[in-house]
């Protein structure tokens, strides 16, 4: 339920469920003649690509911040090749006093991409200077010159993000972030990944990296088992799921994209889907306020919500 009253410039709104309940208080400014959609606030909520927008209140201003907090990646290295894995859940997340509730979700969202000749992918923001990671991603393909190793080719792509779109590393590594990279090396399976706390590195079979330190409890049995991509995929698939279903927050699921990354750096599709495709955030906005996307509501207020917030963004020039 969302109730709103307007105070002396306030706009309060309480949002209600069986559960819990708890106020916000936004300063509003707004002028019927001459709205100053700069100082319009606006509860901000993207995805978690799991890809979502966090808002937050400090000193009674509301600020916005491209994040997403529930991507699931595996990259897992077998007998045959290397397998690599992403759930496909997109979630709209308020947060308030660190209650971080999913109040709306979609699912068939790409997160697994060709980066030169190996495979990329990022458990952290969807967007980047208010680009999709898949876009940017294409357009570092279409500066490579030559071939690299998976670190050089990795390392690149940090520095293209640093340069080209004048990123720093607190942005690209905020905590909560990872980008992992996989594929051979002159037949040797190399597998790197990076956080805010620095990079990891496999390359020994039967080994993997994933997103979630406590994700490794529901993969024991993968972590011992040297097998093929066909034997480890079932058990890793299911593994992800078991792990979706014991957190049971929304942030988790959807279909899964695995690939299968053989020794020649070829890929073979496992899993897929079709994905939706956005180059920005008002490809996305306008695909969820014109209903082109299904979209999942988990309370009465949260289509509303959403698709107020979504315009206000487009014309804030998001």
């Amino acid at each position: 339920m969302i109730a709103e009253k307007r105070e002396t410039g306030y706009l309060l709104i309480t949002l209600q469920n069986s559960k819990e309940q708890f106020t916000i208080y936004l300063q509003s400014q707004l002028s019927k003649s001459k709205p100053n959609l700069r100082n319009r606030l606006i509860v901000l909520l993207m995805i978690l690509i799991c890809h979502s927008f966090q808002s937050y209140t400090q000193g009674g201003n509301m600020t916005s911040d491209f994040i997403s907090r529930g991507t699931i990646l595996v990259a897992a290295i077998c007998k045959d090749g290397i397998l690599f894995i992403s759930d496909s859940r997109a979630c709209f997340i308020l947060n308030k006093e660190h209650s971080n509730k999913v109040y709306a979700f979609f699912d068939n969202d790409q997160k697994l991409f060709s980066i030169g000749k190996f495979v990329i992918a990022s458990s952290g923001k969807s967007m980047l200077d208010k680009t999709f990671f898949g876009q940017i991603v294409d357009e570092f393909n279409n500066t490579i010159k030559k071939t690299k190793n998976v670190e050089n080719t990795f390392d690149d792509f940090i520095n293209f993000l640093r340069h080209n779109h004048n990123l720093s590393d607190s942005v690209i590594f905020e905590e909560g972030t990872q980008l992992i990279i996989a594929g051979y090396e002159n037949s040797y399976p190399q597998i790197v990944a990076r956080d805010h706390k620095g990079k990891t590195r496999e390359g020994r079979g039967g080994r993997m990296i994933h997103s979630f330190p406590e994700f490794a409890k529901f993969v024991h049995r993968t972590q011992s088992t040297n097998g093929t991509c066909d034997e480890i995929a079932p058990l890793l698939e299911a593994a992800i799921y078991n792990y979706a279903t014991f957190k049971s927050d929304y942030r988790f699921g959807g279909p899964l994209h695995i690939i299968k990354i053989n020794p020649n750096n070829s890929q073979t599709i496992i899993k897929s889907f079709e994905p939706n495709k956005f180059k920005n955030y008002r490809d996305m906005a306008e695909a969820i306020i014109n209903n082109k996307i299904e979209v999942n509501y988990l309370f009465p207020f949260s289509e509303e919500l959403l698709k107020r917030t979504l315009q206000e963004g487009i014309e804030l020039g998001y």
